[in-house]
Parts: structure tokens; C-alpha cells; sequence
């Protein structure tokens, strides 16, 4: 990821609504849910003006629980949220149920 992905996504988008103008782009602002590449995709989508973006977060349950308000200050009428990747996983725990407690947890809590 970076300014050639940017580049290049506006350049499939632009096609692929020219032949397709029902389908809808799902974009990502980065493989992370934080971090300066997160924060510049963000801002790269907003400015081209993307349907959809897909975050991705795999991180330890407290993670989870801290992000529970994630999305409370995300623009209504921007770029809309699609979370298609995200799991609970603690350092150093094959625990399975822990993980998917985690997992849970947020969903609960987003709701």
C-alpha cells in the first residue's frame, strides 16, 4: 500500500464505474486499524471520494474492549465502514475461547 495503490484505485474506480455504474468499490485505508498508513489511506479515500472502506484489525482482546466507541466519530455522511477483517488474538495464548470472547465482546459493544 501507498501512493501508487491511491493512484492506481482511482484509476480502476473511474473504469469500472463507466461500464459498471451499479457496482460498488470496496477499498481499504491500509492492512492496519491505526498508524500513519491508516491515517493516509483514510485521508486518500475521503479525497477521492471512495463508496466503501474495508478496516482490517487483528489484535488482542483489549484492543477490543478500548475500541468499543471506534466508530462513534467517524463522519455519517463520508466514506461508509465496511469491517471485513478482524479477529481477537492475545500474545502468546492458543486459548481459543479467549479469542472469541474478545471477538464477541466487540461486536456487543459496537452495537
Amino acid at each position: 500500500m501507498g501512493v501508487e495503490y491511491f493512484e492506481r484505485y482511482e484509476i480502476f474506480v473511474n473504469a469500472i464505474n463507466e461500464k459498471y455504474p451499479n457496482i460498488v468499490i470496496v477499498s481499504t485505508p491500509g492492512p492496519f486499524p491505526d498508524g500513519d498508513m491508516f491515517e493516509y489511506g483514510w485521508e486518500q479515500l475521503k479525497k477521492l471520494n471512495a463508496a466503501l472502506a474495508d478496516e482490517h484489525y487483528y489484535r488482542p482482546p483489549e484492543w477490543f474492549k478500548a475500541n468499543a466507541d471506534r466508530y462513534d466519530s467517524y463522519d455519517r455522511d463520508g466514506v461508509k465502514v465496511f469491517a471485513g477483517e478482524y479477529a481477537a488474538h492475545p500474545k502468546d495464548v492458543e486459548n481459543g475461547l479467549k479469542r472469541i470472547i474478545g471477538t464477541l465482546r466487540y461486536l456487543k459493544l459496537l452495537l
